[in-house]
């Protein structure tokens, strides 16, 4: 697996390292701050479904509306329920962000790309 290190502000500069799962979770367990880093090139490489969700300006809708309609969508379209997804949040006043992660299923980028296009 393929996980970012650090990066310049500009992004143009990154650093890399490739570890086995085993090394990873060992690494995460201490919170490293580290992000996988998904080859785009290979569209049948398979991948974790996943999603980021960013809504700027939520006024005085309640954060957990945002991940409760999308988790009801994700749902009926992949025939999962919400046990079967990871959830990250870093939520703010103004903005509701979620990441959500398939806990068992995967996909191509192929078919994620066709799926949300």
């Amino acid at each position: 697996m393929r996980v970012l290190l650090s990066e310049t502000p500009d992004k143009k500069t990154r650093s890399y390292i490739n570890v086995e799962p085993d090394f990873l979770l060992k690494l995460i367990e201490n919170d490293y701050g580290l992000h996988e880093v998904i080859d785009m090139f290979n569209p049948d490489m398979p991948i974790r479904l996943f999603f980021d969700i960013d809504v700027e300006d939520i006024g005085a809708q309640p954060h957990s509306e945002y991940l409760t309609r999308t988790l009801t969508m994700l749902n009926a379209y992949y025939k999962t329920t919400d046990s079967d997804w990871t959830i990250t949040s870093a939520n703010t006043d103004k903005k509701a962000s979620y990441h959500i992660y398939s806990s068992k299923y995967y996909t191509t980028l192929k078919k994620l790309r066709n799926d949300i296009l």
